[in-house]
């Protein structure tokens, strides 16, 4: 097998702190580009009658080197459709799961799986396995409006019988990872640290003030939304460095309690939040925060 390159290189005469974008969560397994639908918004042309798989020693091989440079915290597993192989797939989840510190697995599919016989037997194993990823193993099923025109008559069946692993397995089997509100509360969680960033002070103030009419309207409000947003009020009203030094150690220390974590686990997964803050209080670069958090929880 053709040896691969190092992951995540650096240009010549680059320093790691100015290259955040070089410092991954995770990573993406196209297992498969095999499936039994042809959806036209497919990027990678996926058919039923064509495809080929990811080589077994090739997936050894990227695991092994992602999981020696601390970059496999985060794994999708995805194709084509993973659960085309489901025998594979399970192996794949076992390598992952062989102390290379993977903390969190994420499978999408069409569902059409569950139709199987064996379904049943498939959706407990999967449930065992998922005891054992330290944050959690979410299979989510793509309901979008392109896989249910694929699905046509079998998207009824499909949906029974995933109403009924969703009852029985919670906390493994979902519809849908984000719902509509909460991507665009992280959409403007994400664009008031980018503007922060930027220094744009007087573009923060009008974007605060969208972000609190869109908490007026929304459905459902998390509690980190509105701890984050007086946060964001509290930052752009303190004169001084070490004022805002404060406000950045009271919204860490509100992050870290449980009562602030509970029921926002989908607005953090895409950005971590708390190594921010951290980065924020300590002076150091985001890309620094992510790597030193990384290593303490390898640790433990």
């Amino acid at each position: 097998m053709e040896a691969l390159p190092d992951i995540a290189p650096l240009p010549a005469g680059a320093s790691r702190s100015r290259c955040m974008a070089r410092v991954p969560l995770g990573c993406v397994f196209y297992l498969t580009t095999r499936c039994q639908q042809r959806c036209a918004h497919c990027w990678l042309e996926c058919q039923p009658d064509q495809g080929a798989d990811m080589d077994p020693a090739m997936f050894s091989e990227i695991v092994r080197r992602a999981a020696a440079q601390g970059l496999l915290r985060v794994v999708t597993l995805t194709g084509g459709e993973p659960f085309i192989d489901p025998d594979r797939l399970l192996e794949c989840i076992r390598e992952l799961l062989a102390g290379h510190g993977v903390l969190e697995i994420f499978i999408p599919t069409n569902g059409l799986w569950v139709l199987a016989d064996d379904y049943r037997g498939l959706a407990e194993e999967l449930a065992f396995i998922g005891q054992f990823v330290p944050y959690e193993l979410r299979i989510a099923w793509s309901m979008n409006r392109w896989n249910l025109k694929q699905l046509g008559r079998n998207a009824r069946p499909v949906a029974q019988r995933w109403r009924e692993l969703e009852h029985r397995f919670p906390q493994v089997f979902r519809r849908r990872t984000l719902e509509r509100e909460d991507l665009q509360s992280l959409a403007r969680i994400l664009s008031l640290i980018l503007h922060f960033e930027m220094g744009n002070n007087v573009l923060l103030e009008s974007l605060l003030r969208s972000a609190t009419r869109f908490l007026q309207k929304k459905n459902r409000l998390y509690d980190l939304e509105r701890r984050f947003f007086h946060f964001m009020s509290e930052l752009m009203r303190a004169p001084s460095k070490q004022e805002q030094k404060r406000a950045f150690q009271k919204m860490r220390e509100e992050l870290s309690s449980s009562a602030v974590l509970a029921g926002t686990q989908a607005l953090l997964q895409t950005f971590d939040l708390e190594a921010w803050l951290d980065a924020k209080i300590k002076g150091l670069s985001f890309a620094t925060a992510v790597r030193m958090k990384w290593n303490e929880r390898q640790k433990k």
